[in-house]
């Protein structure tokens, strides 16, 4: 198992375009858990999925908030990486 392990490493460490993928599926999974979270905490969504069913909505908003995914923002300074996936304002 610990072959198999470092073998997929190896693969998606050197393989750039699977890295790139892999990479995206990583980062997307770990901010849609934080975007439920901010969702819920600002009372933008009501259904308690569990995270691994939970599909981000582009723009949800209240009164008080709004909660964007994966969108492009014109900021004040300009970011050197990909960018913010979840924005909060």
């Amino acid at each position: 198992m610990e072959k198999n392990r470092r073998q997929n490493q190896h693969i998606t460490a050197t393989c750039e375009q699977l890295a790139a993928t892999e990479y995206v599926k990583r980062r997307d999974g770990l901010a849609k858990i934080i975007h439920q979270k901010l969702a819920e905490t600002a009372e933008l969504i009501d259904d308690k999925n569990p995270y691994y069913k939970y599909t981000p909505a582009n723009v949800l908003e209240n009164e008080n908030f709004k909660l964007y995914w994966n969108r492009s923002i014109l900021m004040d300074k300009t970011i050197h990486f990909y960018g913010p996936d979840t924005f909060y304002e």
